[in-house]
Parts: C-alpha cells; structure tokens; sequence
C-alpha cells in the first residue's frame, strides 16, 4: 500500500494511506471528503499559532470566499462584551474593564477573541492591570498559564480549512450557539465525528482534532486552556 506522511503535531511525522487507498477505506464516520483535506504541517502549525485554536498566523489552506467573509461579519454573533473586576488599594470591588474586546484575530473566516491570560500557578490577586487587553497566543514558545478565549467558526468550515492539530494542553470548551463537529483523529485513514449542541461541555486532553461546521450559522466556542506536559516514551 502506498503511503504519504503527514504531520499530527509540530515536529511528529507519521505514516499514512495514500489519498488512493483512502477513498477506498474511507471511514464511514468521517466524510471521506473531508479525510482527503488533511493539509500539511505548515498549515497545522499555522492553525495552532492562529488561536488557542487560531491565535497569531497566517493559514496556508485556501481562505473561504468572500462572500462567506461578508455574511460571517454581517450575520456573526454579537461582539463580546468583557467586563473584569478586582480590588483597589482600599481592598473595594471595582470595575477594571467594560466593553467589547478587540483583542481578535479573523482568517479564513474564523475568528479568535482573547479574553484573559494568566502565567503560572496560583494566580496572584487582585489583579491592576489588564491582562485581556494584551494576551497573546495560548501556545507561545515559553509560555505557561491558562487562557480565555472565544473562536467563532463560520458555516462550511471545514478539514481544509481547520486542518488536524493538538496542542500539549488541556482544553475546556463549551459550545454556545450554532452546530458543529468535533472531528478525532483514531488512527490512519480513520476517524470519528461528535456531533455537539449549544450547552454542550468538550474536556479536551491534548489529543488530535479538527471542526467541521455543520449548521448554517456561527458556531461559537468558550475556551479555557491550561499549559499541559507530555510525559516522554
């Protein structure tokens, strides 16, 4: 059997079925076409560099077309207002920050809105400056904390557009409005789609996965990500 190599991680090359002998072993859980999107590394570094699942890069897969840009900004869910609050010198609760954060990034359609960051553990508090204002990619170079943030995924998205990926993290996600699938990577050639609703919790634990937006509207993700470690072999 003929094979190619992809990679499922930065720096982790593995073997897997040609495109040839995916379409004629295509899991029946995944669409075979969306098992033959699978973009090569850069795309996937680019997508994990984009956000805690978009943050901070340029995506090489092929941008959706314009005309969903502009019915994603016309009929996307509503801006995010972030309020934060802490203590002054006198120990009273006040109010840091109020309104809509423009810490976001947009490409291919999808948007990340960076909410917080905090480094280490535990977190000191209160806290004088705002973080939100200024967080950065969750998956930086030497970066070590937790990170809130917001991804809105457009109708259509898909493996082209969000190629496989995983993280060295543990993710807490909850899927506010719209439809959308979570896509597994279980082996080669193979994979699993689950399927979540509005209120649903997705507890993510440094494993591969895309999205795959299903619904006709915005799917919009809350995501908390904790740095993780993975033991070595």
């Amino acid at each position: 059997m003929m094979t190619r190599s992809v990679h499922t991680k930065v720096g982790e090359c593995r073997s897997l079925p040609s495109r040839q002998a995916l379409r004629g072993k295509a899991s029946a859980a995944v669409d075979p076409s969306d098992q033959l999107r699978l973009q090569p590394a850069r795309s996937e570094r680019a997508w994990v560099e984009l956000g805690g699942l978009l943050i901070g890069a340029a995506l090489v897969a092929s941008a959706l077309p314009a005309q969903a840009h502009a019915s994603h900004a016309q009929s996307g869910p509503a801006p995010i207002r972030r309020i934060v609050t802490t203590e002054d010198a006198a120990g009273r609760a006040v109010v840091l920050a109020d309104g809509h954060s423009a810490n976001s990034v947009t490409l291919n359609g999808s948007t990340i809105t960076r909410l917080w960051e905090t480094q280490g553990s535990p977190v000191a508090v209160p806290v004088a400056a705002d973080l939100g204002a200024t967080a950065g990619n969750a998956y930086r170079p030497g970066f070590t904390g937790s990170s809130l943030y917001v991804a809105d995924i457009p109708p259509g998205s898909n493996l082209k557009d969000i190629p496989l990926h995983k993280q060295e993290s543990m993710d807490y996600i909850v899927l506010l409005t719209g439809q959308i699938d979570l896509v597994l990577a279980t082996g080669p050639g193979g994979g699993k789609r689950v399927a979540m609703k509005p209120g649903d919790v997705l507890i993510q634990a440094g494993n591969n996965h895309s999205w795959v937006n299903t619904g006709k509207t915005v799917a919009r993700l809350l995501c908390v990500t904790q740095t993780g470690v993975r033991p070595k072999p």
